[in-house]
Order: C-alpha cells, then structure tokens, then sequence
C-alpha cells in the first residue's frame, strides 16, 4: 500500500496576501522586467547605477519608517533630483521616480506602471541611461518599491596627442 504525501493549499484569509518575494530578488526582478519591456520596444535597457539604488532605497526606506507615501518628502521637502544629488553631486541631466506600494510581486508594480501615463513614460523615456531599484517591506504599506531613472551626460575623452616635433 502507497501513501501520499498530502496535499498542500494556499490559504488566502481575508485582507491578508500571501508572502512578499524577498525585497533584493523582488528588485532584481523587476530591473529584469523594466529592461526587458525596454528591449521590446527598441530602447536600450538602462544598466543598475549605484547613486540611483541608494537614492531610491534611503527614500523606500523614508516611506516606510515616517508612515508615507509620496514622490515629495513631507518632513523635509526632498524630491528624488535632491536625493539623487545629495549621494552624488556629480552632474545628472534628467531625474524620475516611479513608485509603487502594496504589491507582492514585481510584475504587479509593472503593471501598474504601464496602465499610468506618466509611470510608462519615465520607464519608456528614451535618453534613459541609468536605474536604480529599491524594495523595503514593513509598514503600513507592506511593500515601499522605488526606482529611479537618470540621465548622466555622455562625457567624450580627448585622447592626448601630444606636442609636435
């Protein structure tokens, strides 16, 4: 006689959802979407940018921790440029900021994002060069999801030449 192992189910109760994917492989995964809805749309995938993940992160983490959830810190005013600019003062010609809350998963907050105009057009803007992706869970939001997009100018090196003889 054979026995079966028994059958597991998810249990969904009321208002609450299920497990949040780890916040690093939730972010990971929804760089992986973004750039992958950029491919097929001929732009080129912009590459993750430290300063941009840090700025995104300090803000996710923000939002979470003094209970908001706004593209403008309330407490002190910030918008991402001055987030972006205060880990990194270096020159960034163009800033943007999608945010997401509440979801479980990164194909949620894409969807989401693709259904709001202004949200596609930040991740669709062509001059895109630079991303940086946060998720921060806790809170009354249950997920804070962050990501910013940049634009650094394109700086051309002069090779030396030299003196002539």
């Amino acid at each position: 006689m054979t026995t079966r192992a028994p059958r597991r189910h998810a249990i969904f109760i009321a208002g609450i959802p299920p497990a949040v994917t780890e916040p690093f492989e939730f972010a990971r995964a929804l760089e992986r979407l973004v750039a992958d809805h950029r491919r097929a749309l001929g732009l080129s995938p912009a590459p993750a940018h430290r300063t941009l993940a840090v700025a995104a992160t300090s803000h996710s983490e923000r939002m979470r921790r003094l209970g908001f959830f706004d593209h403008r810190d309330p407490h002190d005013g910030t918008h991402a440029y001055d987030r972006v600019t205060a880990v990194d003062a270096q020159r960034w010609t163009l800033i943007a900021e999608n945010l997401a809350a509440g979801q479980w998963n990164a194909r949620q907050v894409l969807d989401g994002w693709l259904d709001s105009p202004g949200h596609r057009r930040n991740l669709e803007w062509p001059g895109l060069n630079a991303i940086g992706t946060s998720v921060v869970t806790g809170g009354d939001l249950r997920t804070y999801t962050t990501q910013v997009y940049g634009t650094r100018p394109r700086h051309r090196t002069r090779r030396f030449q030299g003196v002539p003889d």
